[in-house]
Order: structure tokens, then sequence, then C-alpha cells
């Protein structure tokens, strides 16, 4: 009863089981955020994105479609004061962390002929002055200002893509 009216109750959940090193999650979130932290880890962990990203220009041809791709960062790149503390809750070293690897492993990898967009800098952007929340505290999703500040800057690349 307690948890489902309880905001505090149900954190104290979430936190409680994220501890549990058996908990499946917990495990799945040391190798996502690996490759922030391990060079080796973002090659190996983005062999297949960088298959798929090399055959996107093909599918999308063959579906007579025009693709574009938005970036999109996780709420410690764009707020580094969360940045510690999540990657020491989950046993990664945080002085080791490049919070913008990912984000250069796309632009890296991307077919020439593919428009990419990145959204970590209008995020932090919006971070530094102040806007915000722009993340939930307890989920990595958008907040309604975050969506804003996401839609302000995808319009006028999308427009643009339209217009091509």
């Amino acid at each position: 009863w307690l948890s489902k009216r309880s905001m505090l109750a149900q954190y104290a959940r979430i936190l409680l089981r994220s501890m549990d090193t058996s908990w499946p999650g917990r495990q799945r979130h040391q190798r996502e955020l690996a490759i922030f932290t391990s060079p080796r880890e973002l090659a190996r962990e983005g062999r297949a994105t960088k298959e798929a990203l090399a055959e996107l220009p093909e599918v999308c041809a063959s579906l007579g479609v025009h693709c574009a791709m938005a970036v999109a960062a996780p709420a410690f790149v764009v707020h580094p004061e969360r940045r510690e503390t999540t990657f020491w809750y989950f046993g990664h070293d945080p002085s080791t962390v490049d919070p913008d690897a990912p984000t250069r492993f796309f632009a890296d990898n991307a077919p020439a002929d593919l428009p990419v967009l990145d959204l970590t800098p209008p995020l932090r952007k919006a971070a530094d002055a102040g806007q915000g929340p722009l993340y939930f505290t307890l989920d990595g999703h958008w907040t309604a200002e975050g969506h804003r500040v996401v839609g302000d800057a995808l319009t006028p690349f999308l427009a643009a893509e339209l217009d091509r």
C-alpha cells in the first residue's frame, strides 16, 4: 500500500534493488555505462551500431524515405553534477568518464549522407541557463522542459530536412 502512494518508499525500493549486485538491471547499467569509461568497451559495444549505421542509407533508400538521426545525451552528460554518483554507484571510476565519447562515436561512424543532430549542446545550454529540470531524478527521461528544449532543437533541423 505504502509503496504505491509514497515517492520515498518507491525510491527506497529502487535503491535497495539496484544495490543488489545480482539484480540483472544493475549489471545491464554497468555494461551500458562502460562505454563512457573505456574506449575498448565503446569499440566492442559499438560494433553492431557501426554496422547498422553503415546499412542505414541503403535501408532508407529501399524504403523510399529520407532518414536523419538525433543523438540524445543521458542526464549525467548534460548535468555533470550527476556524473560522479552515477558512475560510482555502478562500480566505475568517475575520473575515467569521457561524457562525449559515445556522441563522437556516432558522429565518426554516421554515413556522410546521413544528417545528424547532436542534442547535447542545446540541452547543456538550457541546463547552464538554469532551465529545468530537464531530466527526472529517478530515471533518465526528459521532463516537460527537457522535451521543450529538444523540440526547439529538432524543429529547425527537421524542417530543413523536409525541404531537401
